[in-house]
């Protein structure tokens, strides 16, 4: 059934595509957080 489905080149890109964004988007998230985070130290103090 998988192999039926990837036999299209959307879905194979969709699929690559939402591998690499579920793996990238946490690393970003991360670093926004601990960058704003240290903004709000630097204010506060």
């Amino acid at each position: 059934m998988i192999d039926a489905l990837l036999n299209f080149d959307f879905m194979r890109y969709s699929l690559i595509s939402g591998i690499l964004i579920g793996f990238i988007a946490p690393l970003i998230g991360a670093f926004i957080v601990v960058r704003r985070l240290s903004l709000i130290a630097d204010a506060l103090s």
